[in-house]
């Protein structure tokens, strides 16, 4: 069981690694071609923090590690 767990984290970082770059590529280019109307000036300020996407791509790898932590010390 341990011996599939690392190579799965390591899949799961990649895909994690390649997934914000891809987000962040698309955020970019969408900035350029659409201004929203109607934004919170917090929204504004921060861009990175008020993105759900980038949350998710923050809290997932914890949860990931969180996870692997207990499957080995309970299995």
């Amino acid at each position: 069981m341990k011996s599939v767990l690392v190579p799965l984290l390591i899949i799961a970082a990649i895909v994690l690694v390649i997934g914000a770059g891809l987000t962040y590529q698309i955020a970019r280019k969408q900035r350029k071609n659409v201004i929203d109307r109607g934004v919170s000036e917090v929204t504004v300020k921060h861009k990175i923090m008020a993105n759900p996407i980038f949350i998710a791509y923050v809290i997932f790898p914890i949860v990931i590690v969180i996870g692997a932590v207990l499957v080995m010390y309970f299995i």
